[in-house]
């Protein structure tokens, strides 16, 4: 525990082994939970990712395959890649690659209505969090209600402050002695809390 922290200098190694002689509750999180609304909304966004996942998993293999016959697409939107591509494809590979084309657009189609439902959602359920969320310049619809929706009750939190360091956005530290050193911000973890 120790040894592991990235957040770690004498005073607070003092205090977790007073804690660990102890066992003082604080050394446990508490977990809350999300509601079940906020659970099926936030499902709407990671079902999406999936889609786009897949989506990109075709491209690249669209590509690869297309390569390895001496045709190069150029780079374009994943929504255009299928006009880009269909009229550069050799005669022999159509008929094998045309059910995946037709797969890609199934999976764009899906991903628009993921879109569609994403800023109904930002329009009426959660509008007075993204209007503000989405002043920020460059966060739109996708990325302001991820953020509203892993955050949740923002009353959790005693301080703005405390909300960088909840989803994994803090300078670790190492200090220990004499020596104190600076390191990078901590990686974000994947999971959703």
């Amino acid at each position: 525990m120790i040894y592991g922290s990235t957040d770690k200098d004498d005073r607070l190694d003092a205090q977790r082994l007073a804690r660990l002689a102890r066992f003082d509750h604080r050394l446990l999180h508490p977990v809350k939970h999300r509601g079940d609304e906020l659970q099926s909304d936030l499902e709407v966004l990671k079902a999406r990712g999936v889609l786009v996942e897949i989506r990109t998993k075709l491209v690249n293999h669209l590509r690869g395959i297309l390569k390895s016959f001496g045709t190069t697409i150029k780079r374009c939107d994943p929504t255009a890649f299928k006009t880009q591509a269909i009229e550069l494809i050799p005669n022999e590979l159509l008929l094998g690659l045309d059910p995946l084309f037709e797969t890609m657009d199934e999976v764009n189609a899906k991903i628009r209505d993921f879109d569609k439902r994403i800023q109904t959602l930002c329009q009426t359920k959660y509008k007075a969090e993204a209007d503000v969320v989405c002043q920020v310049n460059g966060v739109g619809p996708i990325t302001g209600l991820t953020y509203i929706l892993t955050i949740g009750d923002v009353s959790r939190f005693r301080k703005s402050r405390d909300v960088g360091p909840y989803l994994g956005l803090r300078p670790r530290r190492s200090e220990s002695g004499d020596s104190a050193s600076e390191l990078g911000l901590r990686a974000p973890s994947t999971t959703t809390r």
